[in-house]
């Protein structure tokens, strides 16, 4: 084993270390040996504390117990596997709010073609007056036929590509046969059929929107339970990493004191 010598001086410490030392150097060991007369110091322990306040100060730094495999080998496995299932909790939870945004805007162009129902059956009662004459029901059923026109425009509409009440075109809620130049009286019992369709639709979103909410709210729950279990085993306790630093950083000044000290 190859071994450096070095031959040091230590009067500058005091009148009780003015005689020289000699310090081995082992190559590739963690320790030296300090020799002087017949006194011999073996200085690997001061090492060794230095290297656990440096991973005690990391530890400190980081909040984190465990920095690396060889900290706790069992811990850390356990906290890989609870970090994999963290992150599916959580694109869960993501997944489940996109697909509540997705009934809750469904939910809102029902309403919207509700809305427009609604006027169009005002239209119906206005064409039904006895004072109007075919000019001015026809004026009125234009009107309307814009209003259809825009109903059909709402079943089109799209959230990230996908289509959202592709089924409520003016044709499939009977809307289209609303003629008030021929018939306004048949056309308020259309309309009104129509609003039915719309309120059911409305109805069996908002009836999603509340259970994918519930579902959101249960995997919030068990996503804080399982980062708790997680914490306890990679965080690290600041009261105790503190409390195990003060006192390695004792050990080490005593040790470096009583290396100073002659027998």
């Amino acid at each position: 084993m190859r071994m450096l010598v070095v031959s040091i001086c230590l009067a500058a410490v005091g009148p009780a270390f003015a005689s020289e030392g000699t310090l081995f150097l082992p190559s590739g060991a963690n320790f030296s040996v300090y020799s002087r007369g017949a006194d011999t110091f073996i200085l690997n322990q001061s090492r060794m504390v230095q290297l656990k306040i440096d991973r005690q100060m990391a530890q400190l730094s980081t909040g984190k117990r465990i920095l690396s495999a060889a900290d706790d080998p069992a811990g850390l496995a356990a906290a890989e596997k609870m970090e994999s299932l963290l992150r599916g909790l959580k694109q869960d939870a993501m997944n489940d709010e996109d697909w509540k945004n997705y009934c809750s805007f469904a939910e809102a162009m029902a309403g919207q073609n509700q809305e427009i129902v609604h006027r169009i059956r005002e239209l119906i009662s206005r064409a039904n007056g006895a004072v109007l004459g075919p000019d001015d029901r026809q004026i009125i059923q234009d009107e309307i036929a814009q209003m259809l026109a825009q109903i059909d425009a709402n079943a089109v509409s799209k959230l990230n590509r996908a289509q959202v009440i592709p089924e409520l075109t003016a044709e499939s809620l009977g809307l289209s046969a609303i003629d008030v130049v021929r018939n306004a009286n048949g056309a308020l019992g259309i309309a009104d059929r129509a609003l039915l369709m719309l309120t059911r639709k409305r109805v069996l979103e908002g009836t999603k929107s509340s259970v994918i909410t519930f579902r959101i709210e249960g995997k919030a729950y068990h996503y804080v339970n399982q980062l708790a279990s997680q914490s306890r085993i990679t965080d690290q306790d600041m009261a105790e990493g503190v409390s195990d630093l003060m006192r390695n950083s004792i050990i080490l000044q005593t040790g470096q004191g009583l290396l100073l000290q002659s027998k």
